[in-house]
């Protein structure tokens, strides 16, 4: 039986036993985040955890089975709840993002241009060729405006590996394939299979064009479930094409939902996991990871996978 090992570093202390992790990892919430429960005494040279941890420590938690550690979060502590027990509460480097507001304007942008105006020093950023045309911030913390981009404009920004990425949902340069097997792997589901007849979807498709101006195509059915998607400058020729292709890989025959896994290997939003099933093979599939729950402690060590799409 495999060893939960652990070795989490906060400021300049290292701890190896903590009661409880839960660690969310997701494009969609632009910050992933820690809570780390410690045992009810934790103390060194006489001083209590409260006081060795204070809000703005630099956090890196590593884990895994039998010393067989992978490093899984990254970020800083933002909160420390002192009951028994002591629970802190971190977020990735977004946290830093989120303070220093400021205020420009611009008659005419691009995505890589924004970020070069609002993302400190010392945070190294890859963003793609997104023009954006005219655009203000009035007094709007760095985070703030990369929250606005997503719901104004469909460009989404999070932290994989200390970097910020900002644009597509996925990046291939950083993602990593994984093979799940339900007779061995997967402890847990909440998976449904479906034909694509069985699903309903209704795309809407936005081409921004760099006066800021939109145009929309619609596809699907009408009373399915909405889905909208973000294009810069194409015609709408090109939109209805793009529209109809989202649609057609939505509506695909395979599985959606969740399903719980052990802690290893390690998965995060992005990556793309291969499903098989000896019972059905047929079934066999791989997906894009849209987020994953992970928990380490006393009940052992799970991740929960939620699925996006099949992966192309």
């Amino acid at each position: 039986m495999k060893r939960l090992s652990g070795n989490i570093i906060i400021g300049e202390y290292q701890y190896a036993g903590v009661v409880n992790i839960d660690i969310k990892h997701s494009a969609e919430l632009l910050t992933d985040t820690c809570i780390i429960t410690f045992p009810r005494k934790v103390s060194w040279d006489n001083k209590k955890i409260t006081d060795l941890i204070k809000r703005g420590n630099n956090l890196t938690v590593n884990i895994g089975y039998d010393d067989n550690n992978e490093e899984v979060f990254t970020g800083i502590i933002r909160e420390i709840n002192a009951d028994i027990p002591v629970t802190v509460k971190a977020d990735d480097y977004m946290f830093k993002l989120k303070k220093n507001s400021i205020k420009t304007s611009f008659q005419k942008v691009s995505l890589k241009e924004i970020l070069t105006e609002i993302i400190p020093d010392g945070i190294t950023w890859k963003a793609n060729d997104i023009n954006l045309g005219k655009f203000r911030i009035n007094n709007a913390t760095p985070a703030k405006v990369l929250a606005y981009l997503k719901s104004k404009y469909g460009i989404y920004s999070f932290f994989r590996n200390g970097i910020l990425y900002s644009g597509l949902k996925y990046w291939g340069e950083y993602q990593n394939s994984h093979e799940f097997s339900f007779t061995k792997d997967i402890i847990s589901h909440n998976l449904t299979y479906k034909t694509a007849e069985d699903i309903k979807y209704k795309v809407t498709a936005i081409s921004i064009a760099e006066d800021n101006s939109r145009t929309e195509e619609k596809k699907g059915d009408e009373d399915g479930e909405q889905r909208t998607f973000y294009y810069y400058n194409i015609d709408k020729k090109e939109l209805e094409r793009r529209a109809e292709q989202e649609l057609e890989e939505l509506k695909y025959d395979g599985y959606r939902g969740t399903f719980t896994t052990f802690g290893q290997p390690t998965v995060f939003h992005g990556d793309t996991v291969k499903l098989t099933d000896k019972r059905y093979p047929e079934r066999e599939g791989t997906y894009i990871v849209k987020s994953v729950s992970r928990l380490f402690g006393i009940k052992g060590y799970r991740q929960t996978i939620e699925l996006d799409r099949l992966w192309n």
